[in-house]
């Protein structure tokens, strides 16, 4: 993790999310999660690994509304599932 977090300034802030992309798929999730500057995939890669706390924050930053008569199930890798609903609140 030192190496890239020296890395990381060098890197162009544009081609960051392409960097992380590339750790993802070499196993490197955490590394990933802490260079990527896309939301979505941030929120991605935190659900993957199972840290609730982050994606729960991301998901309040992009204040994300459901329609009144949609659901939606996230399976993630604790073996457990989170189903939402909007209430019409």
């Amino acid at each position: 993790m030192r190496g890239i977090l020296q890395v990381l300034p060098t890197i162009p802030r544009e081609q960051r999310t392409r960097v992380a992309h590339f750790l993802e798929k070499q196993g490197f999730k955490s590394q990933a999660l802490a260079v990527t500057c896309d939301p979505e995939h941030k929120f991605e890669l935190a659900l993957q690994l199972g840290d609730l706390k982050i994606g729960y924050q991301l998901a309040k930053e992009a204040e994300v509304r459901l329609d009144s008569a949609a659901a939606f199930s996230i399976k993630c890798p604790l073996c457990f599932e989170i189903v939402t609903c909007d209430q019409g609140e």
